[in-house]
């Protein structure tokens, strides 16, 4: 049977799958899990780099790498001694970077090889509170936000990949859940009070857009920048939106659950979003192969479990993994999953 990408992989069970709010759905989607768990602990945070390499971070901290699609694990880094974001470089997809996510002081580590080696920051960005997210463009350009627990900023970056940290000039003034540079001087980030705020100088300053998600403005939040000017943002409360710098906010579903399982825009520019109810129960597949015009969705069931509402505080993120249409996350109850969409 041929789908309607033109591929004939074997169908099984959950691949037809339907969609709502007017959203075609996405007729051919494998997860294929990936097991690494060690003590219990799953991974939270994880990037692939190849479709043999791969590393993650644990729930409980430590940093392992696989070059063999996950047959085996190297223990790279234990640095990092509890759960953390991990992210892939988009410029140069080689690098990535971990921080932890839930520590004062969060320390951080990074890898230049592909996980082969991973070592610790020169310094680790100072944090009051909890760091929500960060953002890894270009080579040297590390981004980081969170809640400074009074600092009033909650924005630091890093222009020599984490080996000094400077506060941005722009006091932001309440918790930063999401942020997303698109580029080297261009990003985006979503505060708690669901303003969007834009900036063109590497991260140094902040103007807000005066335009408002239409979420939630959840720790959850997610946001993808597909251009100069567009976003993908998740804010939870079921609301997937497309952001333009002149018209601000459309919704794209109002079926997405509550939190957000990762974004990608591949090196062929389409557009990935993988979304979660609580627990997991469901998950929603977004796809978009015109820079967010049309979306594609499937809905993939779930099962709920206590061990997943235990382990799912932490933001996840998703790569590709070389191979078009292979993508890459965890999400606890799978653990790290390869997602084959055709």
């Amino acid at each position: 049977m041929t789908n309607r990408f033109g591929t004939t992989d074997d169908w099984v069970d959950g691949d037809i799958l339907y969609a709502a709010d007017n959203i075609d759905s996405i007729d051919n989607v494998r997860f294929c899990p990936i097991t690494k768990l060690v003590n219990t602990n799953p991974f939270v945070g994880t990037v692939g780099f190849s479709a043999t390499n791969y590393s993650g971070v644990l729930a409980a901290g430590t940093i392992y790498t696989t070059t063999d699609s996950g047959t085996t694990w190297a223990t790279k880094s234990t640095g990092i001694d509890t759960a953390a974001f991990m992210v892939r470089c988009k410029a140069t997809p080689a690098n990535a970077f971990a921080i932890e996510a839930n520590v004062a002081a969060s320390e951080a580590a990074i890898t230049t090889d592909s996980g082969v080696t991973w070592s610790d920051t020169d310094t680790d960005p100072s944090w009051g509170a909890e760091v929500y997210d960060v953002s890894y463009p270009v080579a040297g350009l590390i981004v980081v936000a969170g809640d400074d627990a009074g600092g009033g900023k909650h924005v630091v970056f890093s222009t020599n990949a984490g080996a000094n940290w400077t506060d941005t000039t722009t006091a932001i003034g309440g918790a930063v859940y999401a942020v997303e540079m698109f580029s080297a001087t261009v990003g985006y980030l979503l505060d708690a009070s669901n303003n969007i705020w834009k900036t063109t100088d590497g991260a140094a300053n902040w103007n807000n857009t005066t335009f408002d998600s239409a979420g939630s403005a959840i720790a959850w939040a997610s946001m993808l920048a597909i251009s100069a000017t567009k976003v993908v943002l998740f804010s939870g409360a079921n609301s997937l939106e497309l952001y333009t710098d002149t018209v601000g906010c459309v919704r794209i579903s109002s079926q997405a659950g509550d939190r957000c399982l990762g974004m990608w825009m591949t090196s062929l520019g389409t557009v990935y979003v993988l979304t979660a109810t609580t627990n997991l129960t469901n998950r929603f597949l977004y796809r978009s192969d015109d820079v967010g015009v049309t979306w594609t969705m499937a809905i993939i069931p779930g099962t709920s479990t206590a061990a997943a509402a235990a382990d799912e505080t932490s933001k996840h993120t998703m790569t590709e993994i070389g191979t078009t249409g292979h993508l890459i996350t965890s999400m606890v109850q799978t653990n790290m999953v390869r997602i084959n969409v055709s």
